[in-house]
């Protein structure tokens, strides 16, 4: 039987877990955009014509 204190920081422990998941996932998706953006950047260095 758990009491309050003890479901108390079970909750917390379950919220800061989601939490450095939902960090995690944000920075991988800026790694991804970030490298996007470079390959965007870098094709029309490479054809500057072909991007307006």
């Amino acid at each position: 039987n758990l009491n309050l204190l003890e479901i108390i920081d079970l909750e917390i422990d379950t919220f800061n877990d989601i939490y450095d998941n939902q960090i995690m996932e944000n920075s991988d998706n800026e790694n991804e955009l970030n490298d996007f953006i470079q390959d965007l950047k870098s094709e029309k260095d490479y054809n500057p014509n072909e991007i307006t």
